[in-house]
């Protein structure tokens, strides 16, 4: 799961095997946006995480029944399985998000808030999986922005269940980490993923004193959360990236030893078979050979420093390289 952030690397981690497999297959499918823009990468990201959600609790409707007491039937909990509720009006529905977000009290541990976002998103599938069924355009678009909003909420509490206890506590937390996270991180991938300048625009949060409880806001913490979150998933987007340029690197380093080890066993099998009608094609072949061979021997010579300088994730590889590259250069060296 390379290119993810620590706790969303859990979360999917502690998810059903056939769920697992479509939201890897679809970040698969989203990585390639990292050559435009970490950023459009980072949300593609985010995006399968919420389309593979919203499809799996549709696909489940009536299939078993609802678990909401619990962070890790989560997935479960969004779904309205064998569930009797009737589906809600939009007023509603609207009316449930502000008063379970303003429900939200500073002691509240984030299992809780992702269980009561949960709540939300198991009456919100009622309606959204019937009109994905139904397809009302306006209906639906309508449901997938309020779905975005609660999913978007509702991944990052269940992602920080297991981590942290309240919002502030989950803050102060998550801005420790994520600040470690950028300090031991390869420079070119804090600057590829514009970390540093990201995260001092985040505050250094403080625990919530007592006289501050009362005027509580969920809305004060998440906006920051998620920015952290997504600070740490940009940075192991550019670490990927980084690795994929160096493994492509590995890749052309391959080719050019496999190439000129083949050009050495040809020419050595032609000197084998010398005789006066072909002494002067072989020995221009040997000559050729030669020449070609070292050549590329310095053009393998540089592309080693390359990729081992891009990643150090393929040094290991790239040397093996550099030392079938010495003996083939050698043979050549040989050849009259």
């Amino acid at each position: 799961m390379a290119g993810l952030d620590g706790p969303t690397r859990e979360l999917i981690a502690t998810m059903p095997e056939a769920i697992r497999i479509q939201i890897l297959e679809l970040i698969k499918q989203a990585k390639p946006l990292i050559d435009d823009s970490i950023a459009k990468a980072t949300e593609g990201v985010e995006t399968a995480l919420r389309n593979t959600i919203d499809e799996a609790r549709c696909q489940a409707e009536g299939l078993r029944e609802t678990t909401k007491d619990s962070v890790d039937s989560f997935l479960s909990s969004l779904n309205p399985f064998g569930s009797t509720d009737q589906p809600k009006t939009f007023e509603k529905l609207e009316e449930e998000w502000n008063t379970m977000r303003a429900g939200i009290t500073y002691d509240r541990k984030a299992r809780q808030i992702a269980i009561a976002t949960a709540d939300y998103l198991h009456d919100l599938s009622l309606v959204q999986c019937k009109t994905k069924i139904g397809f009302q355009p306006a209906i639906e678009g309508l449901t997938t922005q309020m779905s975005n909003r609660g999913g978007t909420s509702g991944l990052l509490w269940v992602s920080l269940a297991n981590l942290c206890g309240t919002a502030d506590n989950c803050l102060v937390l998550r801005h420790e980490q994520v600040g470690k996270i950028i300090e031991t991180s390869d420079k070119r991938d804090v600057d590829e993923a514009n970390a540093a300048a990201l995260y001092a625009t985040i505050a250094k949060p403080e625990l919530l004193r007592w006289y501050y409880r009362y005027q509580f806001s969920i809305d004060d913490y998440e906006p920051d959360l998620l920015k952290l979150q997504n600070i740490e998933r940009a940075l192991a987007l550019a670490t990927f990236r980084r690795n994929e340029r160096a493994r492509s690197q590995l890749d052309k380093i391959v080719g050019l030893v496999n190439a000129a080890q083949k050009k050495v066993k040809d020419a050595k099998n032609a000197r084998l078979h010398l005789n006066l009608g072909n002494v002067v094609r072989v020995l221009e072949m040997q000559k050729t050979t030669k020449a070609s061979v070292l050549k590329t021997a310095k053009l393998v010579r540089t592309a080693c420093d390359t990729a081992i300088k891009e990643s150090e994730v393929v040094q290991a590889e790239v040397e093996a390289q550099r030392v079938r590259m010495a003996k083939i250069e050698k043979q050549a060296k040989a050849l009259n």
